[in-house]
């Protein structure tokens, strides 16, 4: 019968290590955005940070159902070349549409467009688990704005976004679609891509690295 707290007490464990592991992905995006450039217009224009100026703050959205916690509190009270870092909580698909069973592409796209004001106001948007299935159309939703997109399920470069983090064992590392944040206009630093897994390379014939290849690096 003392057996019985057992599962309380792998529960703790299993969300500390959740805890940790997006303490760790926190960190990875702050780290980020020290290495990637935006263009000009994109402080200029309204593809995404309509009629701010370039010393305005670094803006993180997640949108969908944030697995983060209060793993971002730490990295508000930094600043990135002088700027200071927020995070804005955007509502995804999911979230919206959670009493509906089958949403149509209309719905799905009327449900993210009610957000666009605010993924506008973002340089980094992280697309949550939250909102997989919800994937494809996010991105064609915002594939005309300066966006460094960022998520964790499986095959997320793939999709169309930038940066997608991935396990190796307990580590966390991540591949860049350096292809796609070119298109994007957004410069990656080399000393960034060095750091990657896998690089998703313009040429559509040139072999990029599997996670397996190259081993990678930790912050």
């Amino acid at each position: 019968m003392s057996a019985a707290p057992l599962p309380n007490a792998f529960q703790t464990e299993a969300n500390s290590e959740v805890s940790r592991e997006y303490k760790l992905k926190a960190a990875f995006i702050y780290n980020f955005t020290k290495f990637i450039t935006w263009p000009d217009k994109a402080f200029q224009d309204g593809t995404s940070s309509t009629g701010r100026q370039k010393d305005a703050p670094i803006v993180i959205g997640i949108i969908g159902k944030s697995p983060f916690g209060d793993a971002f509190k730490p990295i508000t009270e930094k600043k990135v070349r002088g700027r200071e870092v927020k995070i804005l909580q955007i509502k995804g698909p999911s979230q919206l549409l959670r009493n509906r069973s089958n949403p149509n592409h209309e719905q799905i796209n009327n449900c993210i467009k009610s957000e666009i004001e605010k993924i506008k106001k973002c340089e980094v948007l992280f697309i949550a688990p939250s909102e997989h299935k919800y994937v494809g159309r996010i991105l064609k939703n915002t594939a005309e704005m300066h966006l460094l997109t960022i998520s964790d399920f499986p095959g997320f470069a793939d999709k169309g976004g930038m940066i997608n983090f991935v396990k190796s064992g307990r580590k966390v590392r991540f591949e860049v679609n350096l292809a796609v944040a070119k298109k994007h206009k957004l410069k990656i630093s080399s000393k960034l891509l060095s750091l990657a897994v896998r690089v998703i390379q313009d040429e559509p014939d040139e072999k990029a690295a599997s996670p397996a290849d190259k081993p990678g690096r930790d912050y």
